[in-house]
């Protein structure tokens, strides 16, 4: 498994357009027309807005199963592909050097996304993308192979002593 990117997949884009097109545009204009709703001077504007509002909330429904339908995709999609590649490794040492050797950056990576997910005012997430931001790290530092590079000195040591005892004779 070398590097850890994902590979183009139509669910992958369709997912990002539909969520940025059908569910963000509509639920803006959901907000906005719900603000329209409550500040109508007449009757006849109040029943237009409703039903505007009416509207625009159909639309948002009707977009949510190809959302869901193309994200789920998606996501089977990624998840089929790391667990092809972790079992394609001939090992799992590297996966469990990556645990002990960057617990400390996997362990500060997953604490800014949580403190930013139960909204802590200790969080140095600002936003959406720097928490995703944090979790992929954090997953990049527990799944990527190439980071392993933790030979033991043990052996070179034992072979050292080794050696140094051979000379000795008795």
């Amino acid at each position: 498994m070398y590097g850890s990117s994902v590979g183009e997949n139509v669910s992958l884009d369709l997912c990002d357009v539909e969520i940025n097109t059908k569910l963000l545009d509509n639920l803006a204009l959901s907000s906005n027309k719900t603000g329209d709703v409550f500040r109508s001077a007449t009757t006849e504007d109040f029943i237009f807005n409703v039903f505007d509002l009416l509207l625009i909330q159909a639309d948002l429904f009707n977009g949510l199963y190809p959302v869901v339908d193309d994200c789920w995709d998606a996501g089977d999609y990624v998840i089929t592909h790391y667990a092809t590649k972790i079992s394609e490794a001939d090992s799992f040492k590297p996966y469990l050097m990556n645990i002990v050797y960057n617990f400390g950056l996997v362990f500060d990576a997953l604490r800014d996304y949580w403190l930013f997910i139960a909204t802590d005012p200790r969080s140095e997430d600002d936003g959406v993308f720097n928490a995703g931001d944090s979790l992929g790290q954090a997953i990049y530092y527990l799944i990527d192979p190439n980071l392993e590079l933790y030979d033991s000195q043990a052996e070179t040591i034992d072979e050292e002593v080794d050696e140094a005892t051979s000379d000795l004779t008795v």
